[in-house]
């Protein structure tokens, strides 16, 4: 005899099964500060990742503020930098980034006075260390992902890191993964002008 309903014992079976994991996650990541440790550089660096399924949404806010909340002059610049923006700018941005449901921000700050002896010797090093500890916490903040992009700013410093940042980012990523229990996205990392 064939039921054309699934039986209650049917219906529980498919709510404790884990679901389907379809969507994928891009993830932003820019820093703020610099390398430096000369007296007029910055005393922190910050590296920032924002996760989201909905990129397009994402990607509305910098342009609406363009169109909307800045003078010509301002528009005519190539980034928007939060730290010289107004206090209404700033505001608008950070309500449009809450508005979107699903966006995580994960970001890591360091003081470089603790650690000048490793940005002497490896500035690069010590880079790829800030945004290998954020990549290896993505997957505990954006959540199981079929895909997962992170995409950094395509700054001239950021393109000549290379394949071994890639690889790092990518490996830190997995690690992060397994340390969640997900299962492992398929991880691209490039770069975009910011």
């Amino acid at each position: 005899l064939m039921r054309s309903k699934p039986t209650r014992s049917a219906k529980w079976h498919q709510k404790t099964e884990p679901p389907a994991i379809v969507r994928g996650h891009v993830v932003f990541v820019d820093e703020s500060g610099d390398l430096g440790l000369s007296p007029g550089a910055s005393e922190t660096i910050t590296v920032c990742g924002v996760s989201t399924t909905d990129c397009r949404r994402l990607e509305r806010i910098p342009r609406r503020i363009r169109r909307r909340l800045i003078s010509r002059k301002m528009r005519e610049r190539s980034e928007l930098k939060f730290y010289n923006s107004t206090q209404r700018v700033r505001e608008h941005a950070l309500h449009s980034l809450a508005s979107i449901s699903d966006a995580r921000v994960i970001a890591f700050t360091a003081r470089k006075s603790q650690y000048e002896d490793n940005i002497r010797r490896d500035p690069d090093g010590f880079y790829l260390s800030l945004c290998g500890a954020l990549a290896e916490c993505l997957p505990m903040v954006s959540g199981p992902a079929g895909r997962m992009r992170i995409v950094f700013d395509a700054r001239r410093g950021n393109r000549s890191r290379g394949d071994k940042f890639d690889d790092v980012i990518l490996k830190r990523t997995l690690e992060g993964c397994r340390r969640a229990g997900h299962p492992e996205p398929d991880v691209r990392v490039s770069r975009m002008d910011s």
